[in-house]
């Protein structure tokens, strides 16, 4: 360990790390309320295909995606850890990641008294 480093500087250094990343999240899914609309079906329905999940979206919002665009959405909420995928043949399965269970559990501690739904929760979880 570095000399003039404590215990306690990494371990808060990590959590201002967790929450700049949380906020580098916000930014980059708030920008499209739609991608919090999509988690919120692959929370709650985890294991679906594309196809899938865009009927239960329009079964939910009343709004159907194009394929292309839903696609972009699966891709980056993927790629921001949000998402794990599971490939069956050429087919890929969706559904939320161990960060993203973790991230909405931390919600459900702070607001328990709430009935929140889950983008709810990411969203007040990544306000700070």
């Amino acid at each position: 360990m570095a000399k003039g480093l404590k215990v306690g500087d990494i371990e808060n250094s990590e959590i201002l790390l967790a929450v700049g990343f949380c906020k580098l999240l916000a930014v980059r899914i708030a920008d499209k309320p739609r991608r919090l609309r999509v988690l919120d079906v692959i929370n709650y329905n985890p294991g679906c295909d594309a196809d899938k999940i865009n009927e239960l979206y329009f079964k939910k919002y009343g709004e159907k995606l194009a394929s292309s665009t839903l696609s972009g959405d699966l891709q980056l909420l993927v790629e921001y850890g949000l998402c794990d995928t599971e490939h069956f043949g050429r087919k890929k399965f969706y559904e939320a990641s161990g960060f993203l269970r973790k991230l909405c559990k931390l919600a459900e501690k702070l607001e328990k008294k709430q009935n929140l739904d889950m983008p709810s929760k990411i969203a007040m979880v990544m306000k700070g």
